[in-house]
């Protein structure tokens, strides 16, 4: 299933060795920072658009912002010589894309910067993967119609390995990048590229587990606030999360267990979430807002209207919102909590939920004709979120956590000892 910006599924499977292990961590930011909203037909768009050896840690950082970009970007560098380039961070997305020299109607610039176009040929490590006689065709295609195609290359991907607290050195590896020719935009404007994080063997993660680079773990931290926050791979020590398991059918996406829904304290009554294992949901930093079957936001949005009756659809963004003369959305409005698998919740107050439009107080929840949720970065920041494929789990903090004053602990697996990271916001 393709929902573009809101799962941007890829298509190509490739196969690589397997070997030992490590931490790394990226610099993330928040394509649009801070608690002002990004355009909402921005937003709605971006997320209707794409629906033996030690193992070291990595420390990639992240940019970018939930509400001001409506996503978090990181930034790589690739080739030699090295060159940076931003990639849009998504859990939903199957391969590492980059736009390439070549490409057409590929934009100028993104997220306030220039597009740097990928060239191969300026690059003395990059090699054009074969598939038989020529070679591997990359394609995409997404719900709202826009398309990418091209071909993947190998080359060189530096990063930072975690070699003690608040440290890091250098690194690399060999990995395979999309090198995108054609995009043609149907929802928004074109992407400047994805790091894909889902399970698929071309995926970040799954790259560098192979080639005994890291386990295969992942963990961020997106502040909703200042923006960026912490993106580290390797194993979590400190905090502590709550984890529920995967689905065990899926191998290509982050779904989980959604079992019940309080709405202060008081349990909904949907059949779905009490019928067998519960109701199958995508975590998807991919999506900026969070998606729910009509079933269910239907019961969401009655209970908001009981709180608050004049709420109603704003025609000029197609948002329900209400006149701006509550001050303090957090006293006036429900804390849902969404529970899954093994007892976890996960706690979303009103401003996570309720941003300031104007006059207008307005909701962030959408309704979505699909059988599943999905739970977007207005929900998974402010916490540790980790997906740890080595045990088939994903976890979180359910109380808030402070990205930009509180640091996370990682371990070094040849030692035992656990290294500090702290936040970092990409510009």
């Amino acid at each position: 299933m393709d929902l573009k910006g809101l799962l941007i599924f890829g298509a190509l499977i490739s196969q690589l060795a397997c070997l030992s292990y490590g931490k790394i961590v990226l610099e993330v930011h928040h394509k649009y920072n801070g608690r002002k909203l990004m355009s909402l037909k921005a937003q709605k768009a971006h997320d209707a658009q794409r629906h033996g050896r030690g193992l070291s840690d990595v420390d990639l950082g992240v940019g970018g912002h939930v509400y001001k970009h409506g996503l978090y970007w990181t930034k790589l560098t690739i080739g030699t010589p090295p060159k940076e380039y931003y990639l849009h961070v998504d859990t939903g997305s199957y391969n590492i894309w980059l736009n390439c020299i070549d490409c057409e109607m590929c934009p100028k610039e993104a997220f306030g910067f220039q597009n740097i176009l990928y060239d191969p040929k300026a690059s003395t490590t990059s090699q054009k993967l074969l598939c038989g006689q020529g070679p591997c065709v990359l394609e995409d295609k997404y719900a709202d119609g826009s398309t990418m195609s091209g071909y993947f290359i190998t080359d060189v991907l530096r990063f930072q390995e975690v070699t003690a607290d608040f440290h890091t050195a250098p690194s690399d590896a060999k990995i395979e990048i999309g090198c995108a020719r054609q995009e043609v935009p149907q929802g928004m404007k074109a992407s400047i590229g994805i790091l894909g994080l889902s399970q698929q063997p071309r995926s970040l993660i799954s790259q560098l587990a192979q080639q005994g680079k890291t386990k295969r773990v992942f963990s961020h931290c997106l502040d909703s606030e200042k923006g960026g926050g912490i993106f580290t791979i390797g194993e979590l020590v400190e905090p502590k999360v709550n984890t529920t398991p995967l689905v065990s059918k899926d191998k290509d996406h982050y779904k989980v267990y959604m079992t019940g829904i309080d709405v202060d304290g008081e349990p909904l009554d949907i059949l779905s979430l009490k019928t067998g294992k519960g109701r199958e949901t995508f975590m998807d930093t991919g999506a900026t807002r969070s998606y729910f079957p009509p079933v269910i936001y239907k019961q969401l949005m009655k209970n908001l209207t009981n709180r608050q009756p004049a709420l109603q659809l704003d025609p000029t963004i197609q948002d329900i919102c209400i006149p701006k003369t509550l001050k303090n959305v957090d006293e006036e409005f429900p804390t849902f909590t969404f529970h899954f698998a093994n007892s976890v919740p996960l706690t979303a107050h009103p401003h996570d939920y309720v941003y300031s439009e104007n006059d207008k107080w307005c909701i962030l929840l959408n309704s979505m004709d699909m059988d599943e949720p999905v739970i977007g970065d207005i929900f998974l920041s402010d916490k540790v979120v980790v997906y740890d494929l080595e045990n088939q789990t994903v976890g979180w903090t359910n109380d808030e956590y402070n990205c930009a004053s509180h640091n996370i602990k990682v371990k070094d697996d040849k030692t035992g000892t656990a290294f500090s990271v702290g936040a970092r916001n990409i510009s």
